[in-house]
């Protein structure tokens, strides 16, 4: 790696830099493709959503299950959301606590709780609501996997040291 890739940040105290660290973090988040509306798929299909706390060792840290109730059609983004984000579609009768269902434009957005670059998701193949139909299945890919990154304010950050130095502060050593 060569010196140019290096930077240098002091921070005032250890709570300013544990604040840094874990705010320029992104949460895991999976990005569906664009649907199309009105969205009709079959009712009972079943949206499952895996998640790793281990780095993608294991998927077991949670499974949840939406089923489907209402085929459609789901005029828009809108409605589909209002379909996926009902509690008593998830198993347990209660919203997700591990994630959250949100859109961007007519794309669907998993994003996990957690800013942890160990902690992923991933839309499981189990799911049968899942496909290429852009106005039947929600377009994830099966068990593709989505784990959670920290930036710096010019990309990816990795930390090479932390030290104190004589004046009190923390210098923080990291690659971008």
């Amino acid at each position: 790696m060569a010196l140019a890739n290096y930077r240098v940040m002091a921070l005032p105290s250890m709570r300013a830099l544990e604040q840094f660290l874990t705010t320029e973090m992104a949460k895991a988040f999976l990005i569906g493709g664009t649907q199309t509306f009105p969205f009709t798929c079959g009712v009972g299909e079943i949206l499952v959503v895996e998640g790793s706390n281990d780095g993608g060792v294991s998927w077991e840290a949670f499974n949840r299950y939406c089923t489907i109730s209402s085929a459609g059609p789901h005029a828009d983004i809108a409605a589909l959301l209002a379909e996926l984000n009902t509690a008593a579609r998830w198993d347990g009768g209660a919203l997700p606590t591990e994630f959250v269902i949100s859109n961007s434009g007519d794309k669907l957005v998993i994003t996990h709780a957690i800013k942890d670059p160990a902690y992923g998701l991933r839309v499981s193949k189990r799911s049968t609501v899942i496909g290429a139909v852009s106005d039947a299945d929600l377009l994830f890919g099966p068990n593709v996997p989505a784990f959670g990154t920290k930036y710096g304010s010019v990309g990816l950050l990795t930390v090479v040291d932390i030290f104190p130095d004589n004046s009190g502060q923390y210098i923080l050593v990291y690659t971008v």
